[in-house]
């Protein structure tokens, strides 16, 4: 009798142990089932939103392309008093476009089941609010230092209200390439890969890089200024900028009567434009026009995604010549928090970097095609046919990676300090910054000494880095 009872306590201990475990393993399934499920939500999320950014740059492109061609119309019609409101349209519409595109980037990320970023949002209302203090004359102490001619009176408060009535939404998709006013680029020092290398001990990327640096560095004190922003730089919205600016000049200065009347043939259905009108319109010599152009420091030829250029892209073959033009692009990050049902497992997070642009081309009389940057002086025209998804690391900007909030910090708050005094100067708040942590560890002798050894042993071995899988955003740096 009390053999069958410890038999049976066996076998239900057995039977326990067996459903703990079957148990364990579904609760393991589960937690992968979900781990994958969130990364290809937040994946298709940053792509729908890069891609939806993509396509208001585009549209926002097109419609300052048609407003040049209406200006012109207006010249050359007589109708003139309509010129000073087609300005007006385009100075606004510089920044309403790309804002326009960072609230469909929002709908198109909690359309595939993303979820809202509570620090994308507090750096966007953060940044509106300091907007606003450029335009308020009294703003206190907390003021920005730099004060920023306005591309038409009120634009300041105008441009805050509308990134707070997208913040107010909340923020899905974090614009991950916006250019702040504040944050000018053309230093080492604002850019992350540098960092990110000294963190990583990666000296390869010193060897492709930064040798001299490497080499002669000695002390904070020898790092050139940081550089202030271009004034041109206030034409457009920081964040997904379309990378114009408004030219006063006559055309002549940028084109003949001819490329002219191949400008002018673009006008809206049923208007025309004859020889004799444009050369008598005075469209030519009106040295007091206002033309939207796109910014040669912003647009020329796509050299990031060149396989045989500077940066060594591992791209199959070659852009087509039409397309192989930088600009305006729109990169975007999506993260989400999987919290797994199995006991002991840490919280862990999916996380996607995506890059769009938009692409579009001229056609020239005889059927061919030409890129639109340089094309007819560099004018602005609605030339923009399509979005693509691009390698994040090919996109205009995306070295800035504003997606991350400890980045933006870093840059407004911790490096003029750092310039100032070196590592004795970052603030207290700088105690958990990874960046400032970087810093520390290039001003040792000892680390930059390590380098130069290592490389003097294995330089042989250093190979270019490529980007992420073919067919998407993301990158090496991205995923």
């Amino acid at each position: 009798m009390n053999s069958a009872r410890g038999r049976s306590g066996q076998i239900a201990l057995l039977m326990l142990l067996l459903l703990t475990a079957a148990l364990l393993v579904v609760l393991v399934c589960f937690d992968v089932f979900t781990a994958v499920l969130r990364k290809n939500d937040t994946q298709n999320a940053g792509d729908a939103a890069a891609l939806a950014a993509a396509r208001w740059q585009a549209a926002s492109l097109n419609l300052e392309g048609e407003l040049n061609l209406l200006h012109a119309l207006a010249l050359a019609t007589g109708e003139t008093n309509a010129v000073r409101g087609i300005n007006a349209i385009q100075e606004r519409l510089a920044f309403a476009g790309p804002l326009a595109g960072l609230a469909a980037a929002q709908t198109a990320a909690r359309e595939n089941h993303a979820f809202d970023d509570p620090q994308g949002e507090e750096i966007l209302r953060a940044h509106a609010s300091a907007l606003r203090s450029l335009a308020d004359p009294g703003a206190g102490p907390g003021s920005p230092d730099l004060l920023y001619p306005e591309p038409w009176p009120g634009a300041w408060r105008e441009y805050a209200d509308m990134i707070e009535t997208v913040a107010a939404g909340g923020i899905a998709a974090v614009p991950g390439n916006t250019r702040y006013f504040d944050a000018a680029g053309g230093h080492i020092l604002l850019e992350r890969a540098f960092y990110m290398a000294v963190n990583g001990r990666d000296w390869c990327w010193f060897f492709f890089n930064a040798m001299p640096l490497l080499r002669g560095y000695r002390s904070f004190s020898d790092w050139p200024p940081l550089p202030e922003p271009d004034e041109s730089d206030f034409s457009n919205s920081e964040i997904f900028g379309l990378g114009i600016r408004p030219a006063v000049a006559p055309l002549v200065m940028f084109m003949d009567e001819t490329a002219a009347a191949e400008f002018l043939s673009a006008v809206p259905p049923g208007e025309t434009i004859d020889a004799d009108a444009l050369r008598e319109s005075g469209v030519m010599t009106n040295a007091a026009q206002k033309w939207y152009v796109y910014d040669r420091a912003a647009w020329g030829r796509w050299e990031k995604i060149d396989p045989q250029g500077e940066y060594r892209f591992p791209a199959a073959g070659r852009v087509k010549p039409e397309y192989d033009v930088d600009g305006a692009a729109a990169v975007c990050r999506v993260r989400a928090d999987i919290d797994p049902s199995s006991p002991g497992l840490p919280p862990a997070k999916a996380e996607w970097l995506a890059a769009a642009k938009p692409f579009g081309y001229l056609e020239e009389p005889g059927g061919g095609r030409r890129e639109t940057a340089v094309s007819l002086g560099g004018y602005v025209m609605p030339a923009f046919r399509a979005v693509r998804l691009v390698p994040v690391d090919t996109a205009r900007g995306a070295e800035f990676n504003t997606a991350d909030a400890s980045w933006v910090e870093h840059v407004r708050r911790h490096l003029r300090p750092y310039m100032e005094r070196g590592p004795s100067g970052l603030p207290p708040a700088a105690a958990g910054c990874v960046w400032c942590d970087a810093l520390r560890l290039w001003e040792q002798a000892a680390f930059r000494e390590y380098g130069l050894r290592w490389l003097e042993v294995n330089s042989g071995t250093c190979r270019r880095s490529g980007g992420g899988p073919g067919g998407h955003g993301g990158s090496a740096h991205g995923h």
